[in-house]
């Protein structure tokens, strides 16, 4: 196992008992335990294949918590409790070495008490993504039909973020840039030894997918309505996949990739737009 790696995300929402039933039924995840957090306000469910932790689901359990103000942030017409991914979580042999680069490379982190040096990335360092870094686990042997590849940012400067992903995380160029014409918007892949972590993803001037969704995610903290855009997933039969999310109730964007690949609505998902592609989405297996 890399010393370290991209893990999974959390996603915030209204009620943990219907998002369960949501991913249980679109995409087989299942409930692995529950978990409580006095202090953070929020209940949770680990989603998983094999006993490994594929997604975490967090419900707010009072009022005066920051998941609480950051899903009113988020609540617009289209998702009116402000559901979505709350954090992303990657996993490390040595966190606090970790957080002391970060640390000296200008980054704002937040330690906590827990065992093994988990600590957060303070949102406004990363280009609105809240980080969270933990001891990593050991491998979960087992078949994974769905496997997180990477994440996709919308960001104001493609440049800037490359160089503050470099200089805080250590990534760099996974593969060459591309554009989008359809989607109006540059993309950058960007990772750590090869692997992708990140699709770096600028609007180019002019209406498109990811401008109108920084336009409804613009407020006085994040002005330019950076943030976490979408989760790239690899399935092992993309073809059935798209199948089962549909006839669950899923609303299914083909794409007429030979491959399979497609994206799933975030109405479909509590508030998260994902791709889901072949297993081999990043050019080899995940």
């Amino acid at each position: 196992m890399p010393a370290f790696m991209l893990s999974h995300y959390a996603v915030a929402v209204h009620d943990l008992e219907q998002a369960v039933d949501t991913y249980g039924r679109l995409f087989g995840l299942q409930d692995q335990g529950r978990g409580e957090q006095e202090w953070g306000g929020f209940a949770s469910a680990e989603l998983g294949y094999a006993g490994e932790r594929t997604l975490l689901l967090m419900a707010p359990t009072r009022e005066d918590t920051n998941l609480t103000r950051m899903m009113k942030l988020r609540a617009n017409e289209r998702n009116p409790h402000g559901e979505g991914v709350q954090l992303v979580v990657c996993q490390a042999d040595d966190p606090p070495e970790v957080q002391g680069r970060i640390d000296e490379a200008g980054g704002r982190t937040v330690p906590s008490n827990e065992p093994g040096g988990m600590f957060l990335v303070h949102p406004l360092s990363t280009h609105c993504v809240l980080w969270e870094v933990q001891p990593s686990r050991p491998a979960v042997e087992g078949e994974r039909p769905l496997r997180l590849s990477h994440m996709g940012i919308a960001v104001r400067d493609v440049d800037e973020a490359e160089a503050t992903y470099s200089r805080l995380f250590g990534m760099g160029e996974a593969s060459p840039r591309w554009e989008s014409e359809d989607g109006n918007f540059i993309a950058s892949p960007w990772g750590i030894d090869g692997r992708q972590w990140l699709t770096i993803i600028q609007p180019k001037p002019g209406p498109g997918t990811v401008e109108r969704h920084m336009a409804r995610n613009r407020d006085e903290q994040n002005p330019h309505g950076e943030g976490v855009f979408m989760s790239i997933w690899g399935a092992s039969d993309p073809h059935a996949l798209a199948e089962r999310v549909q006839g669950a109730g899923g609303r299914v964007i083909p794409t007429g990739d030979p491959g399979g690949r497609f994206f799933v609505h975030p109405l479909s998902t509590h508030g998260v737009f994902m791709e889901i592609g072949g297993p081999d989405i990043q050019g080899r297996p995940l």
